[in-house]
């Protein structure tokens, strides 16, 4: 099957305190040769450092959102 130039891969990583390994994760993404993506983080109310982190992401590369649980 071949994909439409038009389309966007969306990216979704779930996360519930695993502030250690998001900057793993994130890069990997970020890695990629394929570039047309969005970055979408769902957390849920993380009590660690992971909202930091997500935020420091988002702030940088517009293409990253996050939804945050309270």
């Amino acid at each position: 099957m071949l994909m439409n130039r038009n389309n966007k891969i969306s990216v979704i990583i779930p996360n519930y305190n695993y502030a250690r390994f998001l900057n793993q994760a994130i890069n990997s993404v970020l890695n990629q040769t394929f570039r047309d993506f969005e970055v979408v983080i769902i957390d849920d109310a993380s009590t660690d450092d992971s909202l930091s982190i997500i935020k420091s992401y988002s702030e940088k590369y517009s293409f990253i959102k996050y939804l945050y649980d309270w």
